[in-house]
């Protein structure tokens, strides 16, 4: 580190150095690189920051939500992008845990629309035929490129 480098030129090496280790690519600093993250330090960012979206981003990696080109430099540095995944992490640690919705009565199968009418037990038949709709459905949604 040059002795003559203000505190933000500083700041944005120890917010490479936590890309860098955080990322698992120790790419080379360079001029480029500097300006990148001055323009993340110029919005407010810090290296604390960079450590937390690649946490979130590698967590969202392995759960396979996220693709691995999140974490390229270029992607990763860009101004809008960074700040959106970052609000979206920090979201989500600050959201209230759901609430356990109460588990549904066992015994049989209860159709509420028809509470109070006569209800027939459902045939082993009618659940194949359910079972080939929904099968049938789904292929013709993930031809046309509709995915979970």
């Amino acid at each position: 580190m040059p002795t003559n480098e203000t505190p933000a030129q500083t700041e944005c090496r120890a917010m490479h150095r936590a890309y860098c280790e955080g990322s698992g690519m120790p790419l080379p600093w360079n001029m480029q690189r500097e300006y990148a993250w001055m323009q993340l330090h110029q919005a407010g960012y810090r290296a604390d920051d960079v450590s937390d979206l690649l946490k979130h981003l590698l967590k969202g990696i392995a759960r396979q939500e996220r693709n691995r080109g999140a974490l390229k430099f270029s992607n990763f540095t860009a101004l809008d992008r960074f700040e959106e995944d970052l609000m979206l992490f920090r979201s989500r640690v600050k959201a209230p845990a759901p609430s356990r919705i109460p588990s549904m009565p066992s015994g049989p199968a209860v159709d509420y629309r028809k509470v109070g009418q006569k209800h027939e037990p459902v045939t082993a038949e009618e659940v194949r035929a359910a079972a080939t709709l929904l099968k049938s459905r789904a292929a013709v949604m993930t031809e046309k490129g509709f995915e979970d």
